[in-house]
């Protein structure tokens, strides 16, 4: 009987083939686990980004002071007290590189910065974050940034590349500390009520209005009774926006108003304590908000030759631009001594609005003998008003207009609202306060008004922010 069996040969084929499928299959398993697990941390980083977006978008809605940090100055280690940030933290675990997406909360009690990361750590991912604005007048207040998750070394493209942009509502303007070699790659922001007290530089703002007779009419000069249509309504809208800008602003700006006309005064709001005029001409911003909203209200407009509070400030009478520019001189000055003594730094602003020439100075005794002191016309009865279109009343305008150019610690915006007012008297007044072209404005419409009162107080308020934001 012949057996049958499995050759040498035959055993040895088998063998192969047999370790053959071993192996194809345990490839097969290591490529599905590597795929799934590739899949997974894709999938991780993914979820990452989005929820680091959401934090983005929730904090910057809700800020009212926001900064775009640059590469070279984000650092965990040194951080401003005060100030939270969104910014990319790179790590190393076990040799391997990765980064998290943090968002640094300050702790008043501690003193310090609690990490909360918004990306989770996932060993092999990195992550590219970027700010940026539009720098738009219309648009400052958006913006942009986009958010990448790598997850292996050397990989070319991101798992995630989100693109997006985010109105920061809250905030008076957004300070983009970056430039084109130095981008943004973290945020600095405060989501209180913009509270700078005593730790932050105030803003010390006098208004200079113009409220003469020529007030009353239009933009051609012409008086109407149409409210709606004279310089003066246009004012009242223009000065809303710049206190618009500022009114939410606590322990944030301090303002002073001074309306001139044959003279200058003090402009105080209805039922503010005949105590304090004069001997403090101080008055806090919600005050002078609340009057803006009101001065030129119809009836308040039309009862105008009746005796009150608000007379001044109505237009009346001819031009004193230098009276304007001394008291509101000494109102400055004063109400800085004022503050810097009670242990808060401030800086100084000046905004001046004409709308025509100077034709009136203010004399003591005899009209040769021009008043440069720091009373009010309402403080010595004995002071006259001078009426002249030439020397005299130039003399008087540029001589207190020279006190402001001298004065290095007082910022001067120049408004003029006017079709008419000469050239010559314009460029006169600009040097005698020493303006730069910058702060120099003429509006020409009411449209323009607005857009240069708000222009004016962004620029107060960036200017400001750089002082008090985050340190670099």
């Amino acid at each position: 009987m012949k057996r049958k069996g499995v050759t040498f040969v035959e055993l040895i084929f088998a063998m192969v083939i047999f370790s053959m499928v071993i192996v194809i299959g345990g490839s097969l398993m290591k490529f599905a686990n590597t795929s799934f697990d590739i899949s997974s941390r894709e999938s991780a980083v993914q979820s990452n980004v989005r929820v680091a977006a959401e934090t983005i978008n929730s904090k910057v809605k809700n800020s009212t002071a926001l900064f775009l940090i640059p590469r070279s100055s984000f650092e965990s280690g040194r951080l401003t007290a005060g100030w939270d940030y969104i910014g990319v933290v790179n790590r190393e675990k076990n040799g391997q590189q990765y980064s998290q997406i943090v968002h640094f909360v300050y702790n008043a009690a501690t003193d310090s910065h609690v990490q909360e990361v918004l990306a989770e750590t996932v060993v092999g991912t990195t992550y590219g974050l970027q700010f940026s604005t539009k720098n738009v007048f219309e648009q400052n207040k958006l913006v942009q940034y986009q958010i990448k998750g790598y997850y292996g070394e050397d990989t070319p493209n991101p798992s995630m590349d989100l693109n997006s942009e985010i109105e920061a509502l809250n905030s008076l303007q957004i300070i983009d500390y970056s430039s084109e070699y130095d981008v943004a790659t973290a945020i600095a922001f405060k989501g209180d009520n913009r509270e700078m007290g005593k730790e932050g530089v105030t803003a010390n703002i006098t208004l200079i209005l113009d409220c003469s007779d020529s007030m009353n009419g239009n933009l051609a000069n012409y008086t109407t009774s149409i409210l709606n249509t004279t310089r003066t309504y246009a004012l009242r809208e223009a000065a809303q926006k710049l206190m618009n800008q500022f009114a939410a602003v606590k322990n944030y700006s301090n303002m002073s108003i001074v309306g001139f006309h044959d003279y200058a005064y003090y402009a105080y709001p209805p039922g503010y304590p005949e105590e304090e005029k004069l001997s403090s001409n101080f008055i806090r911003l919600k005050d002078y908000y609340d009057m803006i909203f009101e001065m030129f209200d119809p009836a308040v407009y039309k009862g105008r030759n009746t005796s009150t509070a608000l007379d001044p400030i109505l237009p009346q009478k001819c031009t004193n631009t230098g009276d304007g520019l001394r008291v509101a001189y000494n109102s400055i000055v004063k109400q800085s001594d004022k503050l810097q003594k009670e242990g808060i730094p401030t800086k100084d602003y000046m905004i001046l609005m004409i709308d025509g020439d100077v034709n009136e100075y203010l004399y003591q005794g005899n009209t040769s003998n021009m008043y440069y002191g720091d009373k009010t016309y309402q403080e010595l009865p004995s002071l006259g008003v001078g009426y002249s279109w030439s020397t005299p009343s130039i003399k008087y305008l540029t001589d207190n207009a020279a006190r402001f150019k001298a004065n290095p610690n007082i910022e001067v915006y120049f408004i003029v609202f006017s079709a008419s007012a000469s050239e010559s008297q314009l460029t006169m007044i600009k040097e005698s306060l020493g303006i730069p072209e910058e702060r120099y404005f003429k509006a020409t419409d009411f449209t323009e008004l607005g857009q240069v009162f708000e222009g004016v107080g962004r620029t107060i308020a960036q200017d400001l922010w750089f002082i008090n934001g985050p340190g670099l």
